[in-house]
C-alpha cells in the first residue's frame, strides 16, 4: 500500500496517529509494527509471509553470532546472510516476478526486496560488529526491518543507527510540525510532480513506436529521470516527516541540490543512504581483502544501483562512463566553465537513464536516435503535449514558489510573527489540498 493511498491517508494513518500517541510508551513500537504488517498484507499477502519467515532466519542468525565468541564461526554466519539474502532476491525475481503483480507501480515493485534484504543483512552486520550490544530483541529486529516508513523505498537506515530510537525516544511538538511539514513537500512531490512527470513520460514512450520529435525525445528522458527522482525524493521525505512525528531521526537521503559534475558526484548526492550503506557495509571487507582500487568504489556502487534492476545495458553504460572520468574525463571537465560541465554531464545522465528504464538494445539504440536529432522535426507540434509540458511546468513552478515563501515566513519580524505563521500554515494547506485532488482524481 502506497502512501498517496486514499485508504492509508484517510483511515489508517489517523487511526494509528490517534493509537500512537494514546497508548503507554512500552506499546508504541508495537503500534508502528502492527500497521507495518496490516499495509504489507494488504499490498502483497502471499510474498509478505515469505518476508516475515527471512526475518526470522535473520533475526535467528544474529543470535547465533551473539552467542559464539569464534570468529570464524562468526564471519561464516555473517556470509550465510548475505548468500541467503542474495537467494532471496533472484527467488523474487526469477520466480515472483515483480511485485507489479500485487499492483504496485514499476519503481516500488523493484526496490522493495533489495531495500528489505539490505535491512536484515544491516541486523546480522551489526551484531557481528558488536556496534549494538548483545540484547537485541525479535521486536527490535522485526520494527527495524518492517517499519513502514522506511520499509517502502528507504532511506535505508542501519540497524546500529536506529537501535537506541527503539529502545527510547521522545516526541517534542516541535519535532511533530517539522515532520509534518516534510511529509507534506513529500507527499506533494509523490502526489503532483511525480505524476506530471509521468504524462510526459508516458506520452513519448507511447509515441515514439511511430515518430517524435528532438524536443519530444529529450523531454521523455528528462521526464524519466525526474519521474524516479520525484518518486524516491518525495517518498525519502515522507519517511524523513514519519520518523519526527514518531521520535525517529531519520537521515535525509538526497541532497539540497543536483551535482552534475560528474557521474560520480551526481550518485553520491542523489541517493545517499543507499550510496552510504554500501560504503560503511561491504567497502570495509574489501579492504580488508586489500584489493580496493582508486574509483574502484564508484564502480561498485554503480553495479549495486543497477544490479537490483538486472539491467546489464545500464551496468555496462555506467561502468564504461566510470573508467572514462577516471582515465581523463574528470581532468578534461576541470578545464572547461561549470555550467558546461554541469550540462554535459546533465546528458550523460539522462542517456544511462534512457538504459536504464528501456533495458531493449534496440529500443534503447531507435529512443536515442530521435535524442540525436534522427527524427524528422525538432520540435512536436501536438497540441496535447504542449498542454502536458505546460502543466508540469506549472505546477513545478508552485511548488519552488510557495517552497520559497514558507523559507521566507520562517524568517519573521516578532512584531508580524502571528501574521506570517498563519501565513505559513495556508500555504502548506494549499500544499496539501492540491495533493488531495491530485490522490482522488488521478
Amino acid at each position: 500500500m502506497e502512501f498517496t493511498n486514499v485508504v492509508f491517508l484517510f483511515f489508517i494513518l489517523p487511526v494509528f496517529l490517534t493509537t500512537y500517541y494514546m497508548v503507554p510508551e512500552k506499546f508504541k513500537n508495537l503500534a508502528i509494527l502492527v500497521v507495518s504488517f496490516l499495509m504489507g498484507f494488504w499490498g502483497f499477502p502471499n510474498f509478505f509471509l515469505k518476508m516475515i519467515f527471512f526475518t526470522l532466519l535473520t533475526y535467528f542468525l544474529g543470535c547465533l553470532i551473539s552467542r559464539f565468541n569464534n570468529n570464524i564461526i562468526r564471519v561464516a554466519l555473517v556470509f550465510l546472510e548475505i548468500l541467503f539474502g542474495f537467494l532471496f532476491y533472484l527467488y523474487f525475481y526469477f520466480k515472483e516476478g515483480s511485485l507489479q503483480n500485487y499492483g504496485l507501480d514499476f519503481v516500488f515493485s523493484y526496490l522493495i526486496i533489495p531495500i528489505f534484504v539490505m535491512n536484515n543483512i544491516s541486523y546480522v552486520v551489526d551484531i557481528y560488529k558488536n556496534r549494538v550490544g548483545s540484547k537485541n530483541s525479535i521486536l527490535d529486529c522485526f520494527l527495524h526491518v518492517f517499519m513502514f516508513f522506511k520499509f517502502y523505498l528507504g532511506p535505508v537506515v542501519p540497524y546500529y543507527k536506529i537501535k537506541s530510537s527503539i529502545k527510547k525516544r521522545t516526541v517534542k511538538l516541535l519535532d511533530v510540525a517539522g515532520g509534518l511539514e516534510k511529509f507534506i513537500f513529500g507527499f506533494f512531490k509523490v502526489a503532483v510532480l511525480c505524476y506530471e512527470t509521468g504524462q510526459i513520460k508516458r506520452f513519448v514512450l507511447v509515441k515514439y513506436a511511430e515518430d517524435i520529435s528532438v524536443f519530444s525525445a529529450w523531454m521523455g528522458a528528462a521526464a524519466i529521470f525526474f519521474n524516479l527522482y520525484f518518486y524516491f525524493s518525495g517518498y525519502c521525505d515522507m519517511a524523513v516527516g514519519f520518523g519526527k512525528i514518531t521520535g525517529f531521526n531519520i537521515p535525509e537521503n538526497f541532497s539540497s541540490r543536483f551535482h552534475f559534475k560528474s557521474l560520480t558526484s551526481f550518485f553520491k548526492n542523489f541517493n545517499i543512504t543507499f550510496t552510504n550503506y554500501f560504503k560503511f557495509y561491504v567497502f570495509p571487507w574489501i579492504l580488508e581483502k586489500k584489493v580496493f582500487l582508486k574509483y574502484f568504489k564508484y564502480f561498485l556502487i554503480m553495479f549495486l544501483y543497477v544490479i537490483c534492476f538486472f539491467n546489464v545495458f545500464a551496468v555496462v553504460y555506467f561502468c564504461m562512463v566510470i573508467v572514462l572520468e577516471m582515465l581523463f574525463l574528470n581532468k578534461v571537465l576541470a578545464k572547461i566553465p561549470e555550467i558546461f560541465r554541469e550540462i554535459f554531464c546533465f546528458v550523460l545522465i539522462l542517456i544511462g537513464t534512457v538504459i536504464f528504464y528501456i533495458d531493449n538494445l534496440g529500443e534503447i539504440l531507435k529512443y536515442l536516435k530521435y535524442m540525436f536529432f534522427w527524427g524528422k522535426v525538432f520540435f512536436d507540434k501536438s497540441l496535447l503535449f504542449i498542454m502536458i509540458v505546460i502543466r508540469f511546468f506549472g505546477m513545478l513552478i508552485l511548488f519552488f514558489l510557495l517552497k520559497f515563501l514558507i523559507k521566507w515566513l520562517k524568517k519573521t519580524n516578532f512584531k508580524y510573527e502571528r501574521i506570517f505563521e498563519f501565513l505559513k500554515y495556508l500555504v502548506f494547506l494549499i500544499l496539501f489540498l492540491i495533493s488531495i485532488f491530485y490522490s482522488l482524481t488521478v
